[in-house]
Order: structure tokens, then C-alpha cells, then sequence
């Protein structure tokens, strides 16, 4: 057990609130959209750092009941590709903050030094990416998860600061959380020993250097990752364009464009003479595809393609048929909506609708 009323922890939760608060002050220049976006993202790592074995329809399930959001598994699976890390990489960076979590804790029980350098040791280490270097986003899960156990460190009062810091402002608050686990444990950032009072002013010194260091360094990473976030705003907005084009509200026009241009297709094959009244709407739909095109949208399959698969081959598909007895089982599908992607990211739109062909049709 922690002993929350000791002078030493006391002084501890001060200092991590006192750098909280100053570090959430820097949040101010980002749009709501951009900050629900790193407060979603910080509490599906909560979730995930509290279970590593979760599935994303079950953490969409925990986010839906504890902070009222309305998604799905799909949902999730977005959030989880921001990260810009893969499954087995995201498991080993949650692995990772639990073992610097448990020196975290161990250190605010016994205040060993041996702990705190091992502490430091372990928040240098880079889990293994695909790109061999440390993923930026390391960093806001080790934050998140110091959080998730011990609370006071991410909040005041009712307000959870942490929740809104991206991977910038967690990296600098881990900074701040390690100077405060030296103080707890009396030693120097290096984690030696202080033994009088001229040594305690000479860390104090150093400490204040670095903070300065810091600062500077906090507010070009700062400007770098906002620019990050602006570009990744934009293509959202790209994609909720794109989206709300081909919704059923719309008439699913980028379906309907691939339709009119299969027709017309079909009809000069024919030597189907096309009225020249239609022969300025022939050119709009060119234009359109072209401009569809340019910004980087393609449908994932081809329309009105009949092809057998199983299960897994269509779990990115909305199907519409009778359900797979087992994972081997196939089926015969006819593609009634191609799905679209944003090629440039690698990003989904819509997904393709498939639809079980049974032997009557």
C-alpha cells in the first residue's frame, strides 16, 4: 500500500500536479476537433493499459459505456491506426508501459534508488517498430498508464489534464514525473545519492538547466506536432467529404459514378449512337471521376463481381446473406457497392457491400 499521507508523497503529487497544470495550458491553441481527438485516443490507452488482451469491439463497448461514445469495433480499429503502429508492436508497447509501471509503483513504495535508475533505464528503451526507431506515440502510453495507476498524477480535481495531452506533452510530463521520483527517492537526476546540502543546490541547478532545455526543445516538438495534426485535419475533412458523397443520402454518388461509366461503356461497345443532348452530362461525370481520381480516391473492388470466399476474406465488407457456419465454410458473393479508399493513406471511406448469390439467383 501507498502511503498517500507522507510528507514525501505529499511534495510528490504537487510537483506532478504544478507541471500538469502548466503543461495543459499548452493545449489552448489546438481546435475542439483535434482535442476530442487526443482525449478519445488517451482513453481507449487507459482502456488497453488496464487489459492488453481487449478486443476492439470490446474496447468500443467500455468507451460507449464509460464516457458515452457511440462506436463500434470499426471505430476503434481507426483510432488504433493513428497510431501508426501495428497490432503486435501496440501489444509490446503495452507490455513495455507495464513493466515501467510496476518500477514506477515499486519506487513510490520503497523510494529505492536502485528502482529509480532502473526506472530511467526502462523510459529510454524503444520498443521494436517496423521503422527501427522510437514510435512517437511510446510515450502517451507510458504517460496513460502511470494514470491508470495512479490517478492523481493525471488530474486536478475532477479535470483530467493528462487525457488531453498528445504524444509531445506526454514525452515532457514523463520528464517532469522522473525529476519528481528523484526528489522522492533523494537523489540526483542520475540517480547518485545527495548527501548534503551543496550537492542538493548543485542538482537543484542542474535540473533547472535542463527544464530550460527542455522548454525550448518542448515548443519546436510542439509546433511540429501541430503541424502533423493540422495535415492529418485535413485529411479528414477530405475524407468526410468523400464520405458524405457516396452516404445513401446522397445517392451514393461515387458508386454511381463507376455506374454511369460502366454504361456508357457498354452502350459505345454496342455502337450506340449517344443523343447529343446527354453529351454535356457525359462530360461532368468524366470530370468528376478525374477530379475523384486526383484526390486520391479508389474504389477496394470491382462492381458486380461474383467471387467465392470465406468469412475472413469479407470481414471488411458490410455483407448481406445468410451467416458462415465455420471459418472454412465458403460462399458465393456478388459485389454490390465497391467500397472506397483514400490511396495516399491507405485510409477507408466505405467499405464494399457484398451480397450472398445463392443458387436460385
Amino acid at each position: 500500500m501507498l502511503n498517500m499521507n507522507s510528507n514525501a508523497m505529499k511534495k510528490f503529487l504537487a510537483y506532478a500536479q504544478e507541471c500538469l497544470i502548466k503543461k495543459g495550458d499548452r493545449d489552448k491553441g489546438l481546435n475542439l476537433d483535434l482535442k476530442d481527438e487526443i482525449i478519445r485516443a488517451n482513453r481507449l490507452i487507459k482502456i488497453v493499459c488496464k487489459d492488453k488482451q481487449l478486443q476492439a469491439r470490446q474496447c468500443a463497448e467500455i468507451m460507449n459505456d464509460k464516457y458515452g461514445y457511440d462506436l463500434d469495433g470499426h471505430d476503434v480499429i481507426d483510432i488504433f491506426k493513428n497510431f501508426h503502429i501495428s497490432q503486435d508492436e501496440r501489444y509490446n508497447m503495452l507490455v513495455w508501459a507495464e513493466e515501467l509501471g510496476a518500477l514506477f509503483m515499486s519506487i513510490l513504495k520503497t523510494a529505492k534508488a536502485e528502482d529509480y535508475k532502473a526506472f530511467v533505464s526502462k523510459r529510454k528503451e524503444t520498443v521494436n517498430t517496423r521503422h527501427g526507431e522510437r514510435a512517437k506515440i511510446q510515450d502517451q502510453f507510458a504517460c496513460m498508464k502511470l494514470c491508470v495507476l495512479m490517478p492523481e498524477i493525471g488530474k486536478v480535481n475532477k479535470d483530467e489534464i493528462a487525457e488531453k495531452f498528445g504524444m509531445v506533452l506526454s514525452k515532457y510530463y514523463l520528464y517532469d514525473i522522473t525529476e519528481g521520483l528523484a526528489d522522492y527517492c533523494g537523489v540526483d537526476i542520475k540517480g547518485n545519492p545527495i548527501t548534503d546540502v551543496s550537492a542538493a543546490y548543485k542538482d537543484k541547478i542542474s535540473q533547472l538547466e535542463q527544464t530550460l532545455n527542455r522548454s525550448d526543445m518542448m515548443l519546436k516538438d510542439l509546433q511540429d506536432e501541430f503541424d502533423e495534426r493540422l495535415e492529418e485535419s485535413r485529411v479528414k475533412e477530405l475524407i468526410d467529404f468523400f464520405s458524405r458523397l457516396n452516404s445513401e443520402k446522397y445517392g451514393c454518388i461515387l458508386d454511381e459514378l463507376l455506374n454511369v461509366r460502366r454504361g456508357v461503356s457498354q452502350l459505345k461497345k454496342q455502337h450506340y449512337e449517344l443523343p447529343p443532348e446527354i453529351g454535356g452530362l457525359l462530360i461532368m461525370t468524366q470530370k468528376l471521376t478525374q477530379f475523384v481520381r486526383d484526390s486520391g480516391i479508389n474504389p477496394i473492388m470491382k462492381t458486380q463481381e461474383v467471387k467465392v470466399v470465406k468469412a475472413t476474406d469479407i470481414d471488411f465488407c458490410d455483407y448481406n446473406g445468410s451467416p458462415f457456419k465455420s471459418k472454412d465454410e465458403r460462399k458465393k458473393i456478388k459485389v454490390i457497392s465497391p467500397g472506397w479508399v483514400y490511396s495516399d493513406k491507405d485510409i477507408k471511406i466505405a467499405r464494399p457491400k457484398v451480397k450472398e448469390v445463392t443458387d436460385d439467383e
